[in-house]
């Protein structure tokens, strides 16, 4: 049987099978004894037409933003009935060089995390003439030796840089000319509209839909999760320290940092005795390190979301503004994606894909946090626009850019 039955081929062909997890010999041999025969699984030794495949795919990553951008390609090849075969270790990836043939599409996001090394790519596309493409994710290149990761970016077809933030970090080391930047698939988002649903109670409720670590922002959200008591007195006299002026806390907030130079105080849109005492609750969305030290009655943590369910859960809890206060940069994110489509208020640290992605936008509903006064203009502003807008339902479907359309497509 083994001389007329080819099972990586037979797997090749059909995709279910692969996500059926069928990736032995033994179980090819079983399904094609059992279904072979039928009209979904033909004789492959006498099938018209041929299994056809010019894109192949490295990625060992099963979780993460990273697991994401290869998951909505392949979504994207799998609607589009483009042929694709995944490579997930070093004996699938020496059985594919076999089959490899000019201009075929070698698409390698993080080999270095297997038993896939660069030699192993080098000799390749040396052979086989393949275009190698490589999305860059992350700075764990730079831990490899620099002359092998030069050479590496020389063989090249194209490199993809998802924002200016990493590409800015990856040309100061290497000289680098095939590459595009070009940000991930992802939703399309509205920038152009605010919503702030209706504080009921006093009850102010801010939104983190990311996880909470020491990467992305632990001691940030650590602080500001236990201000629970908001007074806008709190916030004329944070300012009033670096403004030095002297402001009757009962009549007048300062609104804007450029107005400390000024010494004026700026009236508040919406000065009523309601808006002097609020309570603040946070609701994170996502794996929290050291949970214990997040134990309040204003804090709920509400575990991590289905990536489409973050919409309705933020809509029915009527939040009201979300923060993202990394402490190391993102590349890019795609929960600030999900942020903007929502169009809140943010909270954010200006650094990284997001201050560069939020930063080009001239709109004073994004807030850069830079310590407890910019928080508590944060708070006040969404005081002052409560019950702005309404919601609008978000449009979840991942909209594929132009350049791996062409990318793809052209192959």
């Amino acid at each position: 049987m083994d001389n007329i039955f080819d099972w990586k081929y037979y797997l090749m062909k059909y995709k279910d099978l692969r996500d059926a997890n069928i990736n032995t010999v033994e179980m090819a041999l079983y399904h094609w004894n059992k279904y072979g025969k039928g009209k979904r699984y033909g004789n492959i030794e006498n099938d018209p037409e041929p299994f056809k495949c010019n894109i192949f795919i490295i990625s060992p990553i099963k979780k993460g933003g990273s697991h994401k951008y290869i998951k909505d390609i392949m979504n994207y090849l799998d609607n589009m009935n483009i042929n694709y075969i995944s490579i997930n270790n070093l004996e699938e990836f020496n059985y594919i060089k076999t089959i490899l043939t000019d201009n075929d599409l070698l698409f390698a996001q993080y080999f270095t995390h297997m038993n896939i090394t660069f030699n192993d790519i080098e000799r390749c596309i040396k052979k086989t003439n393949v275009k190698l493409i490589l999305p860059i994710h992350d700075l764990s290149y730079l831990n490899s030796k620099e002359d092998i990761i030069h050479n590496l970016f020389n063989l090249a077809t194209y490199i993809i840089f998802p924002s200016n933030y990493i590409h800015k970090i990856y040309t100061n080391i290497y000289i680098i000319n095939n590459y595009h930047i070009v940000p991930h698939n992802d939703i399309n988002c509205v920038y152009n509209k605010l919503y702030i649903p209706k504080i009921n109670k006093n009850i102010i409720k801010i939104g983190i839909i990311t996880n909470v670590n020491i990467i992305k922002g632990f001691e940030f959200y650590k602080k500001l999760c236990y201000i629970n008591k908001y007074n806008k007195d709190d916030f004329v006299n944070c300012v009033c320290r670096y403004s030095r002026t002297l402001i009757n806390a009962n009549a007048f907030i300062t609104a804007n940092p450029a107005d400390l130079t000024k010494r004026e105080p700026v009236y508040s849109k919406n000065l009523n005795s309601d808006a002097h005492n609020y309570t603040i609750h946070y609701y994170i969305y996502g794996y929290v390190n050291k949970k214990e030290e997040f134990k309040s009655k204003f804090i709920h943590l509400e575990g991590q979301y289905n990536e489409n369910d973050i919409f309705d859960i933020i809509k029915n809890k009527n939040i009201h503004g979300l923060m993202y206060l990394n402490a190391h940069p993102e590349i890019y994110s795609y929960a600030l994606t999900k942020g903007i489509a929502m169009r809140l208020p943010i909270l954010y640290t200006n650094i990284g894909a997001i201050g560069e992605r939020l930063g080009k936008y001239n709109d004073n509903r994004y807030h850069v946090y830079t310590g407890t006064e910019s928080y508590y203009k944060f708070i006040q502003y969404i005081i002052d626009n409560n019950g702005t807008g309404g919601w609008e339902d978000i449009d979840t479907q991942i909209h594929i850019n132009d350049f791996y359309v062409d990318l793809f497509n052209k192959n």
